[in-house]
């Protein structure tokens, strides 16, 4: 049976995993997801519909062509925000500073 469950204030976690991302608007109306390390360097890039970069960057190791680095190395928390962050940077088509 459905049930609504209300959701009182939640703290914030914060990713200790040392990555971040850079979120780029394209010319050819897609976006550009850089998933970079501590030492600034690329991990895995992707680039897409904003729907399709953030289902992709969740896929499963196992569907990783380079199986010695996961797609997806950031939490879950970070990935859900790096999805809204993806879709507001589509949604604006234009050069695009993430918050």
């Amino acid at each position: 049976m459905w049930q609504l469950t209300k959701v009182p204030k939640t703290d914030w976690i914060k990713d200790d995993s040392g990555y971040y991302t850079l979120i780029n608007w394209i010319d050819d109306n897609t976006v550009r997801l850089d998933i970079m390390d501590r030492d600034d360097m690329p991990v895995v890039s992707f680039q897409g519909a904003a729907s399709d970069v953030r289902k992709r960057m969740m896929q499963n190791e196992d569907q990783n062509p380079n199986r010695d680095k996961p797609l997806c190395v950031l939490s879950f928390e970070h990935a859900a925000y790096i999805g809204a962050e993806l879709a507001r940077c589509e949604l604006m088509q234009q050069l695009y500073v993430q918050d």
